[in-house]
């Protein structure tokens, strides 16, 4: 397939006193109901929450949700019994399965909390809710792919799907292939930060750009770029 573009420029957006919500897929107000999901990628968001805010309780069911803090910090609640910190080097996974309440705040009250939110469709329904938590930051390496969600015990973190999300950062002059880890998959390149160039094009802050296996490019940077690739199903028999 062609490459499947979701620039910043062209996200969602929904802007309340204390919270600003960008996101590539169609969630609440986006006007191009095409850009509905990337494969069993459906929602691919950056929050912006000031100090002291936050999400009250809320439920969510049959999702595998993944949030990546990327400054400040937040405060999780749910119905599960997990409190907890959530800070950059974090990334935590929840299994919305049945159903699951959950509450997150900003950790702090004079800072402002800048986070990804990642909810991909699982591979069963009515599964039983779980939460998991890790940090990375001591087993970041520079130029390479670092794997934080994987199906199958290879990350330190699971996820109910044939997912994998892996991170990189890039500094001065690199060309960095992906490898595939399954054929039927495709792979979302999402830029946290800096700029890189993809099949000849480049990117930046915010924007992403999807693949098939079959089209799977190098990135490129001549100068610093943080990059999350999310590789997910692009067709299964639930969703």
């Amino acid at each position: 397939m062609e490459p499947k573009y979701y620039l910043a420029k062209d996200r969602g957006l929904t802007s309340l006193s204390w919270l600003k919500s960008y996101y590539s897929f169609n969630f609440n107000t986006m006007e191009e109901f095409e850009k509905i999901r990337f494969g069993q990628l459906r929602i691919l968001n950056n929050d912006t929450i000031l100090g002291g805010a936050g999400f009250g309780s809320h439920s969510h069911q049959n999702m595998e949700i993944i949030t990546i803090p990327l400054a400040g910090g937040l405060k999780h609640k749910d119905s599960l019994g997990n409190s907890h910190e959530i800070v950059p080097g974090d990334v935590q996974v929840m299994t919305a399965g049945t159903g699951i309440v959950h509450s997150e705040y900003n950790l702090y009250n004079d800072l402002t909390t800048n986070f990804l939110q990642i909810w991909i469709f699982p591979d069963q329904y009515n599964l039983e809710p779980r939460y998991d938590q890790y940090n990375f930051a001591a087993s970041e390496t520079k130029g390479q792919w670092q794997q934080l969600v994987a199906p199958n015990g290879s990350a330190p973190l699971m996820i109910h799907q044939n997912a994998w999300l892996s991170r990189i950062s890039l500094a001065g002059s690199a060309s960095v292939p992906y490898q595939l880890h399954a054929a039927e998959n495709g792979v979302l390149f999402y830029v946290i930060g800096g700029k890189t160039i993809i099949s000849g094009e480049e990117f930046t802050t915010g924007d992403a750009v999807g693949f098939d296996g079959l089209t799977l490019p190098e990135l490129h940077t001549a100068d610093q770029a943080e990059i999350l690739a999310i590789e997910v199903p692009l067709k299964t028999s639930l969703y």
